[in-house]
């Protein structure tokens, strides 16, 4: 267990394309969108009765989440070791490698009448609710940030009926694009992959932006909007990259030896197939024809699009003219590291850096719900 370990710290360059650093720090930075910025979780945030409410959601979401996460870990090593000396893929059983939890339930479990499709009905379920939550967060964002927007330019009103009916039928048109688009999802290769990629481009800038706001006196408007534009161009650039210029990937050694079949004789013999059925070498890899930087794995794409939104950010912000003052900047917008401290151990610099209502920060929190 030392050695594996060991082999594991070890691999700690980018290009790697599964590691315990790119897991740990870029899985880190893939979560972080899902969790702070994005649409459906400030929802969810504003739909508490109070942001101790919803700071203690997060809190009991996390670890939650890890260990839902290590289960998952988990169920793909059991898999792993369960498949390792019979390859599914490899023996056309499946296509790919997205379908083997399924394959593995009704393999193992495929003699019940009941568990296989109460553990799908699950499986299923969690991903449409997943799925629901964004729909709405998609209307939510178009009706609030460009329809009454528009209609406030145009100086008319928006009645509360028109806004829902509005609402349900955007939700609407974009399940109806979900599921066209989904016939695509064939071509897009691993579906977890895929989703990491696209929230990683998309996700990793936005969090450059916040973090710009929250951790420097210094940042500024242009700043945030140069900053952003150059994190997303970066990530879609290594993306599309990628994809154009597939990088070479590893994969842990398996084999079909272990296979076996059925032969018609007075009883049911299972033989082990020695023909096609044997671990033979790998072809030698030929020469990468992409750039470098297209093989970094596609866990670290949120950290590289937050760096790069971060840096350029800031150093815009830094000479752009035009900026507000440093001392101008209210220091509630700031992370301090007393905010990650008891109440106990961060009341007294609490109370240094707010002097007003304690009830005003509660007040603000209902105001924007």
């Amino acid at each position: 267990m030392s050695f594996v370990w060991g082999t594991q710290l070890q691999q700690n360059h980018p290009t790697q394309r599964l590691s315990i650093w790119s897991l740990i720090i870029g899985g880190a930075f893939g979560l972080f969108p899902l969790w702070a910025v994005n649409q459906t979780a400030v929802q969810r945030f504003l739909a508490a009765k109070s942001d101790k409410e919803a700071k203690l959601a997060v809190w009991i979401n996390l670890p939650l989440s890890l260990f839902a996460v290590s289960l998952c870990a988990l169920c793909g090593c059991v898999i792993y070791a369960f498949y390792a000396d019979c390859d599914p893929i490899s023996n056309k059983e499946i296509r790919k490698g997205d379908q083997i939890l399924p394959y593995f339930v009704m393999h193992v479990l495929g003699s019940s009448h009941v568990i296989p499709g109460l553990f799908m009905a699950c499986l299923f379920s969690g991903t449409l609710s997943t799925v629901s939550s964004g729909l709405n967060s998609l209307a939510a964002v178009v009706l609030e940030d460009f329809m009454k927007p528009l209609c406030a330019y145009r100086n008319r009103e928006l009645p509360e009926m028109k806004a829902t009916f509005y609402s349900k039928s955007l939700a609407l048109g974009f399940g109806a694009l979900t599921v066209a688009l989904s016939f695509l999802a064939t071509q897009l290769g691993a579906i977890l992959q895929t989703f990491y990629s696209v929230f990683g481009v998309v996700g990793g800038p936005v969090v450059g932006v916040f973090c710009l706001g929250m951790f420097t006196r210094r940042a500024n408007s242009r700043g945030a909007l140069i900053g952003l534009i150059f994190g997303f161009i970066v990530g879609l650039w290594i993306g599309i990259g990628a994809k154009v210029y597939p990088p070479p990937t590893s994969k842990a050694p398996v084999t079909t030896m272990g296979c076996t079949i059925a032969m018609p004789t007075n009883g049911t013999i299972a033989m082990m197939v020695a023909n096609n059925m044997t671990t033979t070498p790998s072809p030698p890899t030929p020469e990468y024809e992409g750039l470098v930087i297209y093989r970094i794995s596609w866990l670290w794409y949120s950290f590289v699009c937050f760096a790069v939104t971060y840096l350029i950010g800031y150093i815009v912000s830094v000479v752009s003219p035009g900026g507000h003052k440093s001392s101008e900047v209210d220091s509630r917008l700031l992370f301090k590291i007393q905010y990650c401290l008891p109440h106990c151990c961060s009341k007294r610099s609490r109370e240094d850096h707010y002097p007003i209502n304690p009830d005003e920060d509660e007040m603000l929190f209902k105001s924007l719900n």
